[in-house]
């Protein structure tokens, strides 16, 4: 196990093993990935459609301080954004991440900075944006920050916090575009369409994609999602409930084919 995080840390892709009945007699992951399983592996590794490109994703929550001890964050696991670090990553692209607080552990074969509050993504996120030809802003940064820090643990019975809104990353991010090309992540739960055509036009986004709260299986916590992709010109699609890995690939597919993309100056 150690060799392998070894050699995966370096580049190198490991087909992992299948799942199912082993010589020993237990039903258990060990078994060696099946012929078609290996065939597919292969021929992603030979989609390399991104290969000139420098792709920067954000993944998971921010946290921001009430005290020294307790902090306002989501429920943002980083499912959706490693997987689409990953997606970038199998099509021949520089990957760079910017992790906030996640619940499970990135891709191998990227760089990942890894954040706590909304300040530090933005310092991280500005900084890592001036060489990226791509952003995918899917990281849930925090709306609110609170006004006022405590400097020591709060132990009243009672607590009112104060909160303000906090900067917003993607729109800062817009004002420094040029012709990178930039795909927003939203989560909306009334007049969808109508929010999803605003915010690409204020934060200066090509795509944004929006997720579905309301659906089994989508979201949060999920290791599906259903999302409805939007452009400047109206909505393009909405998904069925998929891998985020699969929604990954839909959403880089759906980019590639906009001319805004292929006039990325790489």
């Amino acid at each position: 196990q150690q060799n392998i995080r070894t050699i995966s840390h370096r580049g190198v892709r490991v087909i992992t093993p299948g799942t199912g009945e082993l010589a020993c007699g237990y039903e258990a992951e060990g078994r060696m990935a099946e012929q078609q399983q290996i065939m597919e592996f292969v021929q992603t590794m030979f989609r390399a459609d991104f290969s000139r490109l420098r792709v920067l994703v954000s993944v998971g929550g921010t946290e921001e301080d009430l005290d020294p001890v307790r902090v306002i964050t989501n429920r943002s696991s980083g499912r959706m954004g490693f997987a689409l670090a990953e997606a970038a990553r199998d099509r021949g692209a520089l990957v760079t991440v910017v992790a906030g607080r996640t619940s499970v552990l990135p891709p191998t074969g990227i760089k990942v900075v890894s954040v706590r509050t909304t300040a530090e993504m933005s310092r991280a996120l500005k900084e890592e944006f001036v060489d990226s030809d791509v952003l995918v802003m899917a990281a849930a940064v925090s709306d609110y920050v609170a006004a006022v820090r405590e400097t020591h643990k709060k132990k009243d019975d009672t607590w009112t916090v104060e909160l303000t809104k906090g900067e917003d990353i993607l729109q800062a991010l817009g004002r420094m575009k040029g012709k990178r090309y930039m795909i927003g992540f939203a989560l909306e739960t009334e007049d969808v369409e109508a929010n999803a055509k605003k915010k690409l036009e204020k934060k200066n986004c090509d795509l944004m994609v929006v997720n579905n709260l309301g659906e089994e299986g989508a979201a949060f916590e999920h290791d599906t999602n259903i999302v409805t992709i939007y452009s400047p010109s109206g909505k393009i699609l909405t998904t069925k409930l998929q891998t985020k890995r699969e929604i990954a690939d839909i959403i880089f597919d759906v980019a590639s084919r906009q001319e805004t993309f292929q006039n990325i100056d790489a």
